[in-house]
């Protein structure tokens, strides 16, 4: 049985919003790495000197560095959703259409 249009739709609608709430993850990810994050170790460096706070400062920029790579993991995703729902829709529309035309020539 082929799906309806209204089905194919709603499915690529719903894969749209699953790569936008990815984005959106990735957006916040970044953000906090870019700003928050990285606020708080110059704040630590600011205020806490000597061996201890280097080691604190180095661990939590390795984290900082670890929370980008994964929001452009999570971006690189998104789009791959984002592509394969595309395709997915122009597929399944095409086969639509020829189930269509097949039922009106017989």
């Amino acid at each position: 049985m082929a799906k309806s249009k209204a089905k194919i739709e709603l499915d690529y609608r719903k894969a749209e919003e699953q790569s936008k709430s990815l984005e959106k993850i990735a957006k916040e990810l970044e953000q906090l790495a870019n700003r928050q994050f990285s606020e708080v170790l110059r704040n630590v460096s600011a205020q806490w000197k000597g061996e201890s706070a280097e080691l604190y400062v180095k661990k939590g920029t390795a984290v900082c560095d670890e929370l980008r790579d994964r929001a452009r993991e999570i971006r690189k995703t998104a789009e791959s959703v984002q592509k394969i729902a595309r395709n997915v829709y122009n597929a399944e529309m095409e086969a639509l259409k020829l189930a269509q035309q097949r039922t009106y020539q017989s």
